[in-house]
């Protein structure tokens, strides 16, 4: 009977474990389909739909969801410089974005980030 409980015990880590990696693997292609490289566009940008595009799968649709390390945008105190910086070149977990988008996209994400924190 004990052995019986073993045995469905260790069944069940081996379900929990296959489940986590699952998650785990399944965020991360997110973040991989998020930050692939696209082809750059002109003309005016849509920050908040670039936003969603690109930032939301880590930062969430309004900037505070921290998934994957991500930060929570909506209390930064980073100034317009140093936002720009980090999507350009990137920081930790963070991919650059430098040969992903356009200065003008750029700019409007870093805006965008500005008004997530409500300045």
């Amino acid at each position: 009977m004990v052995e019986n409980g073993i045995h469905a015990l260790r069944m069940n880590k081996k379900i929990i474990y296959v489940l986590l990696y699952s998650l785990l693997a399944f965020v991360f292609s997110l973040c991989f389909e998020a930050c692939s490289e696209q082809p750059k566009t002109e003309g005016p940008v849509d920050a908040q739909a670039l936003f969603i595009k690109r930032c939301a799968t880590c930062h969430g649709s309004e900037g505070n969801l921290q998934l994957s390390g991500a930060k929570n945008l909506t209390v930064s105190q980073l100034s317009t410089e140093e936002i720009k910086n980090q999507i350009t070149h990137g920081k930790a977990g963070m991919p650059p974005f430098e040969s992903m988008l356009t200065v003008q996209e750029i700019d409007a994400l870093t805006a965008y980030c500005m008004k997530l924190s409500g300045r």
